[in-house]
């Protein structure tokens, strides 16, 4: 049951981005195009899901976009899965941003026999990102730490570089 959620999460956010941009069949072709791209791919390395992460990020509106990744890390034992879905707030000029981002990493735990171990734990960004207004390149870097709150409060420091493309 958990998986069917997570499955049915994970894949809403992939294909909520068309839900803002709609598609007419016969519309101007002379009007001019949107004034900055809004769909992102990037490959980040640490971050939000540990060890890395296949993401999908786009804007809503000039200062706010979603942002929905994977992660599965095999392992002799078991596979983890690992999603993270955040909603983050730009603010900069150009092609530089400062990007504050929370929301949640989903997660679990999958063996040959069984799935367990899956959960919510709270996630955050603060850090840079360079996003060239009309497409092209993307790089992140960012303060991505990992808090599980519980009765240890466990907070630990970790950090991510992302690359990838933004398309028009």
């Amino acid at each position: 049951m958990k998986t069917l959620i997570l499955t049915i999460l994970i894949t809403s956010f992939f294909f909520l981005p068309s839900r803002f941009n709609p598609v007419t069949a016969q519309g101007d072709t002379t009007e001019a195009p949107s004034d900055f791209s809004r769909t992102s791919f990037f490959l980040e390395l640490g971050g939000n899901a540990l060890s890395y992460s296949l993401n999908v990020d786009h804007f809503v509106s000039r200062q706010i976009s979603l942002r929905a990744g994977i992660s599965v890390n095999p392992s002799f034992f078991s596979t983890i899965v690992v999603a993270p879905i955040m909603v983050n707030y730009l603010a900069g000029q150009n092609n530089h941003f400062l990007e504050l981002g929370i929301g949640v990493l989903l997660g679990s735990a999958v063996t040959s026999t069984e799935t367990g171990g899956g959960g919510l734990l709270p996630a955050m960004t603060i850090g840079y990102r360079w996003q060239p207004t009309y497409g092209g390149f993307l790089f992140r870097a960012g303060f991505t730490p990992i808090i599980i709150p519980s009765e240890v409060n466990f907070f630990e420091p970790r950090g991510g570089i992302s690359v990838g493309y933004t398309f028009r």
